[in-house]
């Protein structure tokens, strides 16, 4: 399976790690790395958290394991997301592969 073509990656995005949490719950995060070639789409999507809980999913970023850079990026649930003029969170994170490696991350956004 061919690679995901840049032209159809045409977004940028800051995504930053949580570091650490204060006494008054405030987290801090660490320095934005820069996601190039990406695409973001909006879509609904209700989630049902394992404690009953549910979460809205607002938008999917696609990360292609080829032509999205940083390569290698290793996405973690938490980690906050500036995009298209919002701050998101990363609520899922779906590998999926082609017949033999790694093909694209669909990274659930809320």
């Amino acid at each position: 399976m061919k690679p995901i073509p840049k032209r159809i990656l045409i977004h940028t995005a800051q995504i930053s790690t949580p570091e650490a949490q204060d006494a008054w719950q405030s987290i801090t995060y660490s320095e934005p790395i820069t996601l190039k070639h990406v695409r973001i789409e909006p879509c609904h999507k209700l989630i049902m958290e394992s404690d009953n809980t549910q979460r809205q999913q607002t938008a999917t970023m696609f990360f292609d394991a080829v032509n999205s850079t940083p390569a290698g990026f290793t996405f973690e649930e938490g980690q906050r997301v500036a995009a298209l003029g919002r701050i998101y969170q990363v609520l899922t994170i779906e590998p999926l592969y082609d017949e033999h490696k790694l093909h694209h991350y669909e990274v659930g956004l809320e």
